[in-house]
Order: C-alpha cells, then sequence, then structure tokens
C-alpha cells in the first residue's frame, strides 16, 4: 500500500513540476491582452494568496486529513487551469491566480506531511529526496 501511494506522489510531483508551465501561461496571458505589468500583478495576487492562506489551510488539512487536502488542492489547480484556458480579462485571470495561489497554499507541505506519515522517519529522507 504504502508503494502504489508513493507511486501516486510520484506522478503528482512529476506533473506538478513540469517546468514550462510559467512561460506557456505567459503566453496566454500576454496573446489575450495582458500586459507585462498586468502579469507581474498576477503573480503578485498568487503570492499574496499563498501568504494569507498558508496557515489557515495548514489548519484545515490538520482537520480533514492529508488525502482530502491533496484531492481539494488538486480540484483548485484543475479549476484554475480551466479559467486559464477560457479566460480573456484581467479580472478572470485574476481569479485564475487566485485560485492557484489557493492550491499552492493548500498543498505547501502537506504531500511532505503525508509522507512522513506513510514512511516514518526513517525512511522520509530517502523517500522525499526521489521527489
Amino acid at each position: 500500500m504504502k508503494d502504489k501511494n508513493f507511486k501516486f506522489i510520484e506522478i503528482m510531483f512529476f506533473f506538478s513540476g513540469i517546468v514550462f508551465y510559467a512561460p506557456v501561461a505567459m503566453l496566454i496571458r500576454t496573446g489575450r491582452g495582458i500586459s507585462i505589468s498586468e502579469f507581474l500583478i498576477l503573480q503578485a495576487i498568487v503570492s499574496f494568496s499563498i501568504l494569507f492562506f498558508e496557515i489557515p489551510l495548514g489548519c484545515l488539512t490538520d482537520r480533514i486529513g492529508y488525502k482530502y487536502s491533496m484531492i481539494l488542492s488538486s480540484f483548485f489547480i484543475l479549476v484554475a487551469r480551466f479559467f486559464l484556458l477560457f479566460a480573456n480579462s484581467f479580472y478572470v485571470f485574476a481569479f485564475e491566480s487566485f485560485l492557484e495561489g489557493i492550491y499552492f497554499a493548500f498543498s505547501s507541505g502537506t504531500i511532505s506531511s503525508y509522507l512522513y506519515v506513510i514512511f516514518g522517519e526513517e525512511n522520509f529522507a530517502k523517500r522525499s529526496s526521489i521527489l
């Protein structure tokens, strides 16, 4: 069971760590009329969303558990990507950036904590270094 869960987490890390997303997102946004200064404002919205929601969502994760938090964070990024694909105004892109910030705040440390619970102190460093 532990290895099955770890394979799922490896797949999640692979797809969430694909680096080409940021340049593609910038091309999508600028192609739809977003200026460079507006793009930087969108990045600030992501950063402030992470800052504002990090602790409350960490507390929520403690209440609902790691698995449900990973599912919820995946839902937030899926909805954010949906808005990214169909957005045509700065305000829709701002909402997408807000959802992306919630995703990062929700998943920040959840996977590491989940791995620590699954593998324990003795195997945590080895398994997390693989990711």
